[in-house]
């Protein structure tokens, strides 16, 4: 049966035959009844990635593979009266068993966090946009992985709030994203084409190349990526300058009241420094909401045509350093 082994000890040596019918697609060869290796639980990521090696390299590093794990959220857990209610989001069941609601919690592999059962497996079968054909396990083409499909699979999560989490999913339905064509992964998971899997057999790329999505979920850790969720502009009012800063995320800014912004500028004219002003801090307590724009409004030098603008990150007290800097022309 697909997705049990024979026998309930997972640590069991299997025939590689066995072992690559729970584990991955493959092509049969003539010694491959001759090696044995150790077989880990069938839901494990690491199951997975012996065949989807890109997908799970991209997984591993990243926040949703510790979300349970990551020592700030455990921390956090101490202060909780009720911590069970932040486990269903940070050790799901599969989601799609509960498509657009909070998951429930499992109990096993809970150092994985969010892992690829999370979001694929329903019942016994792996789902994705493909339904592509294989021995490694039932497959099925299902709508929640079509570019706006997919949104409810991040919203099951996204769009709770549970002390500091601050519910961004709400955000973005709010401002009907979706009917503009925009999605969840659109953001946060590049495009990329590529083989889906490798034979753990030949080590070769299996079946033809397709266009999907990278599995490295770009979020605020990453600094090119979080400061593109920041549109700055400046001019002069008088005789003051306005910086105006715009949300072009998809939801408001932070999604966590631990992380803040602070926005410093230098003003530059005649070739140098001619004064500074801020840091303006945009935080969980005044969040830059969906697709705001806020002034911040200063006095300068008369001869000021530049202002310097660095947008650095702030999480748990400790700086992240910088998203953004760029100079910009006063209009």
């Amino acid at each position: 049966m697909p997705w049990r082994l024979a026998k309930p000890i997972v640590l069991a040596a299997l025939p590689c035959s066995a072992w690559l019918l729970q584990s991955g697609p493959h092509e049969p060869s003539a010694s491959e009844d001759s090696c044995t290796v150790a077989a880990p639980s069938p839901d494990s990521a690491a199951t997975c990635g012996k065949c989807h090696t890109e997908i799970y390299a991209e997984w591993k590093d990243r926040a949703h593979a510790h979300a349970w794990v990551d020592p700030v959220f455990q921390e956090a857990l101490k202060d909780k009266k009720r911590p069970e209610l932040c486990y269903p989001c940070h050790i799901p069941t599969p989601v799609l068993d509960k498509l657009g609601s909070k998951p429930g919690t499992r109990d096993e592999l809970r150092d994985e966090g969010v892992t690829c059962v999370s979001c694929h497996k329903r019942e016994q079968a792996m789902h994705g946009p493909f339904g592509a054909k294989t021995d490694a396990h039932p497959s099925e083409k299902d709508a929640a992985f079509t570019e706006s499909g997919s949104n409810a699979l991040c919203v099951s999560c996204h769009s709770t709030k549970i002390g500091p989490v601050l519910p961004v999913g709400r955000d973005f339905a709010d401002a009907k994203l979706d009917e503009q064509g925009k999605s969840c992964v659109g953001c946060h998971m590049a495009e990329v084409e590529r083989h889906l899997a490798v034979s753990m057999v030949t080590g070769q790329p299996v079946g033809e190349k397709r266009k999907g999505r990278k599995h490295d979920v770009l979020g605020p850790n990453n600094p090119d990526f979080c400061g593109k969720a920041f549109h700055v502009s400046a001019r002069r009012d008088g005789g003051a300058i306005v910086l105006t800063v715009a949300n072009e995320a998809g939801h408001r800014v932070p999604g966590l009241t631990l992380r803040k912004f602070l926005i410093h500028v230098r003003v530059l004219g005649g070739g140098g420094d001619v004064g500074s002003a801020g840091p303006f801090e945009i935080g969980g307590e005044n969040e830059l909401a969906v697709q705001e724009k806020r002034e911040f409004r200063f006095g300068v030098s008369s001869n000021a045509d530049q202002l310097e603008v660095d947008v650095q990150h702030v999480f748990d007290g400790k700086s992240r350093g910088s998203v953004k800097k760029v100079v910009l022309e006063i209009e």
